[in-house]
């Protein structure tokens, strides 16, 4: 029933011509743009590096195999192997330019790969930061404008309020960009702190004061119904948006890491729901709103909230992850 009080809001609202511009924009931005270029960056970053250094390592296994050359740990430290010559036949000379094989104590000493995997996992960190995390911070506060453009156009058209622009909206919520992120910064923080505490508290005290018929009672539930609302929405955007990907990719088996993305992400639905369901509980007691658009108006922040986050986070993660693939051992 509450999958259908949200799908028939959000068909009667998406009739507004200025909403669709918004969601149109917000789709365009959030979800067709950054997948070519994070994508462009993975297959750039395994060109110019992953490649390179496995086709190195291909060539030193190869000068081993050819000088019939055996490796031995050297003074028992295994970063570093000695290198034995089979028998008096063996050319011993050192690869000419080769950085993992160098004299020491009358000994050829082969470095252990790890030390060039470190190397390359900095340098692969420091390209993430220069040429991907600057643009995930811009689209990120792009997001954070159309989602209060989204929120401020579905609540004036649930007080009937219809003669709004998507443009002015958005002027606003750039405008007002910097109260927004603040209040996204807060609702994380209020997230971890109550996450934990409804998670072991929330079952109890539902029960606790059902007993008792207590006006609370009523409040726990609608937390509890909120949290499944905003966990649905997440799980059904990470089918929507991940499946897809790796079904393209032929990376099947990385689907089962994005339900463990979901599942992780349980905690932030538990802390966002309980702060719709808290804002939305005292507005009613407040006569702010009409009771009868409680559940409307959970749904509606909800889905805005929780589709533009999930987008922005998906992204990022399918993103690394891969890269992660690609790269192989190195990140």
């Amino acid at each position: 029933m509450l999958g259908t009080i949200m799908g028939n809001s959000l068909t009667v609202i998406l009739k507004s011509k200025e909403i669709r511009k918004l969601v149109a924009l917000a789709f365009l931005l959030l979800v067709v743009l950054p997948f070519p270029l994070t994508s462009r960056f993975a297959e750039d970053y395994q060109e110019a590096n992953g490649d390179k250094y496995w086709n190195a390592q291909e060539d030193i296994n190869e000068y081993f195999e050819r000088n019939c050359i055996a490796l031995a740990p050297h003074n028992g430290d295994e970063a570093e192997w000695k290198v034995i010559v089979l028998h008096k036949n063996c050319d011993i000379e050192k690869p000419e330019g080769n950085p993992l094989i160098t004299v020491k104590d009358g000994y050829l000493i082969y470095k252990e790969p790890v030390f060039v995997v470190k190397e390359k996992r900095e340098e692969f960190i420091s390209n993430v930061l220069k040429f991907y995390l600057a643009p995930a911070l811009i689209f990120m506060l792009i997001s954070f404008v159309v989602e209060y453009s989204l929120v401020k156009a579905s609540w004036l058209w649930l007080k009937g309020k219809r003669n709004f622009s998507a443009k002015s909206l958005l002027k606003e919520g750039a405008g007002n960009l910097p109260s927004v992120v603040l209040v996204y910064l807060l609702s994380l923080a209020t997230v971890l702190a109550l996450g934990v505490l409804i998670f072991f508290v929330g079952f109890a005290a539902y029960f606790f004061v059902s007993l008792i018929k207590y006006e609370a009672g009523s409040f726990v539930l609608s937390i509890l119904r909120a949290v499944l609302i905003v966990y649905a929405v997440l799980l059904s955007s990470t089918f929507s948006m991940v499946l897809p990907i790796y079904l393209l990719q032929e990376k099947l088996s990385a689907i089962l890491e994005a339900f463990e993305l979901v599942w992780n992400n349980f905690w932030t639905c538990v802390g966002f729901g309980v702060i719709i369901t808290a804002l939305t509980w005292i507005a009613n007691k407040l006569m702010l709103i009409p009771k009868t658009s409680t559940i409307v108006l959970v749904s509606l922040l909800s889905f805005a909230a929780f589709l533009l986050s999930a987008v922005g986070g998906l992204n990022l993660y399918v993103t690394l992850r891969g890269i992660k693939v690609g790269t192989n051992e190195i990140y």
